[in-house]
């Protein structure tokens, strides 16, 4: 374990005044574009494609059933009822959805689409109780990695995890590990109490000193990983051959 270098402290204004406000940028509009649609048409086209088909085998059937022609459609009904549900669903989490993302002095704002504002201020960030840091990284079990802060919340005594979220909702975020890399940035400057594990630099491919990403690293590591799942692949191919 090494220690987080501590930097150089200033007065308060001065700090703020330093620290830059960077927002996330997005690209591969058009490409996104295209596979949100395409995705979307495609489970229509399943959903409404199996629907029609039990209706025809139904109709083309006469000899089948009472309980058989009821099933058909209960079946359609169905299809056609999650459709209806995962649009909905797709249409409220559309309106919740976050459209951008700034990271300043005070520290990270997520602005959603109905105009509610989501902050992380370096402020009401707190020791984690029961963990030997209090910036780290938390897996659970097959899901993605998430970086993790505690958080005063009213009413409650011990401070609660949070989850730091840079990403943008429906869109590529080009500059992801860019924003993790400032919100560290901003909680050593403005915090340095707060104890940062060294995962949380090794996982996001972050510079501890510069706290910018280091994409060449990052390139080797999805590199060796995609070269040694191709081998792990080639050698159960060869086995069972």
């Amino acid at each position: 374990m090494t220690a987080n270098p501590v930097p150089q402290r200033h007065s308060g204004q001065e700090e703020i005044s330093a620290f830059p406000c960077m927002e996330a940028t997005s690209g591969l509009r058009p490409l996104q574009l295209v596979l949100q649609t395409g995705f979307w048409c495609l489970i229509m086209l399943c959903t409404v494609g199996a629907g029609i088909s039990i209706l025809m085998v139904t109709l083309e059937r006469p000899d089948l059933s009472a309980g058989m022609v009821l099933l058909m459609v209960t079946l359609s009904a169905l299809c056609f009822g999650i459709s209806y549900a995962v649009v909905k669903m797709a249409r409220k989490a559309f309106k919740r959805r976050c459209v951008s993302v700034a990271v300043d002095a005070l520290g990270l704002h997520r602005r959603l689409a109905d105009g509610h504002v989501e902050t992380i201020r370096y402020s009401d960030l707190r020791p984690a109780p029961a963990s030997a840091y209090d910036v780290y990284i938390q897996t659970v079990y097959r899901r993605p990695s998430r970086l993790k802060v505690h958080m005063a919340q009213p009413g409650r005594a011990l401070a609660q995890p949070h989850t730091v979220n840079c990403a943008l909702d429906f869109r590529f975020t080009m500059n992801r590990l860019t924003l993790i890399g400032h919100f560290i940035r901003g909680i050593r400057t403005f915090r340095p109490e707060l104890r940062i594990s060294d995962t949380v630099y090794t996982h996001f491919f972050i510079d501890p000193q510069s706290h910018q990403p280091l994409y060449r690293q990052r390139f080797i590591s999805y590199c060796i990983a995609c070269t040694a799942t191709l081998g792990i692949m080639m050698l159960i191919i060869f086995l069972t051959s």
